[in-house]
């Protein structure tokens, strides 16, 4: 599953994913989009890690509607001024959170369980994030 987390710069994209991987999410991979750039590039590259039981996070501004719709889950972080002359409106999205508070866990729980309900036999793992790859109790996840 490719879940995109897109939205204007600052709206919260980057932390909200930290947080997901923060919450025992050790078996899901990354793709930091907005150091990609390139829409199809980005695309690419989630398709690449994609794996059964094992999603992948894309963290990107995406600011073109037709980009989106690519991905198997968009949510869309709506907690600023759309002001962004660039920053498309989108017209579908899976979830979209407003009002966004970095304290409210309750957003986290229901995107997790909705979206991630593979990673919850990882709950409470301990696991570290070494040069670029994903380990759970010392065995290489990527």
């Amino acid at each position: 599953m490719k879940i995109l987390i897109f939205g204007v710069p600052k709206s919260g994209k980057t932390f909200f994913v930290n947080a997901l991987l923060s919450r025992n999410m050790a078996a899901v991979r990354f793709v930091d989009g907005d150091e990609i750039k390139d829409p199809d590039k980005i695309y690419e590259e989630a398709c690449k890690l994609e794996a059964p039981n094992i999603p992948v996070l894309v963290d990107y501004t995406c600011p073109y509607d037709k980009d989106r719709h690519k991905y198997d889950v968009t949510i869309w972080m709506d907690t600023l001024d759309h002001s962004n002359a660039v920053f498309e409106i989108p017209t579908k999205y899976t979830e979209r959170i407003s009002g966004w508070h970095y304290s409210h866990k309750d957003q986290l729980n229901l995107i997790q369980k909705k979206y991630l309900p593979c990673l919850e036999k990882y709950q409470d793992t301990e696991f570290k994030i070494d040069l670029g790859y994903l380990y759970l109790a010392g065995i290489d996840l990527l």
